[in-house]
C-alpha cells in the first residue's frame, strides 16, 4: 500500500509529537558535544547565504515585532537607569557620530560599545563617556554581553 506524500507527513509529524522530549534532547546532546563543528558550519552558512540571512532576518523581524518592541525597550530603560545625571551626554553623543563617520568612510558597520555591559551578570557598567568605545560590530557582536578584563 502506498501513502501519499500528505499521509507520510502527517505520520511523521504525530510520531515526533509522540517523541518529541526523546529528540530533543538527542539534538541537545548532538549539539553539547559537536559545538564547534555547528559553530563553523553556521559561520560558513552565513558567510555563503548573506541574501538569505538577511531575508530570513526581515521575516522574523516582521513576525516577532513584539519581542523586538520588547526588547528595545528594556533596552532603553536600562540605558535610562544607567545614565547618571552627571553624565555628559555631549560626549556621549559625539562616540555615536564618530561611529557613524568611520561606518560612512570604510563602509564596516560600527557600534558604539559599553566596556562594561550596562546589563551584564556580574556587573553592570554606566552609560558614561569612560565605558564607551567605538568597535566593528563583528566585534561588538563577537563580545555579545561578556566583561572582559
Amino acid at each position: 500500500m502506498a501513502y501519499t506524500k500528505e499521509q507520510q507527513k502527517e505520520y511523521r509529524r504525530k510520531h515526533y509529537l509522540a517523541n518529541r522530549d526523546k529528540y530533543l534532547a538527542q539534538s541537545k546532546a548532538w549539539i553539547d558535544n559537536n559545538r564547534d563543528k555547528q559553530n563553523a558550519y553556521v559561520k560558513t552558512w552565513n558567510e555563503n547565504n548573506k541574501d538569505k540571512k538577511k531575508e530570513y532576518e526581515k521575516a522574523w523581524a516582521k513576525n516577532n515585532k513584539d519581542k523586538i518592541n520588547s526588547y528595545t525597550a528594556k533596552r532603553r530603560a536600562s540605558k535610562l537607569q544607567r545614565t547618571p545625571v552627571w553624565s555628559d551626554t555631549d560626549k556621549i553623543a559625539q562616540f555615536y557620530a564618530t561611529a557613524k563617520r568611520i561606518e560612512e568612510l570604510t563602509g564596516v558597520v560600527h557600534h558604539v560599545d559599553h566596556r562594561i555591559p550596562l546589563q551584564g551578570e556580574l556587573v553592570s557598567g554606566l552609560h558614561v563617556p569612560l565605558n564607551l568605545q567605538v568597535i566593528s560590530a563583528e566585534a561588538n557582536l563577537a563580545k555579545s554581553n561578556t566583561y572582559r578584563i
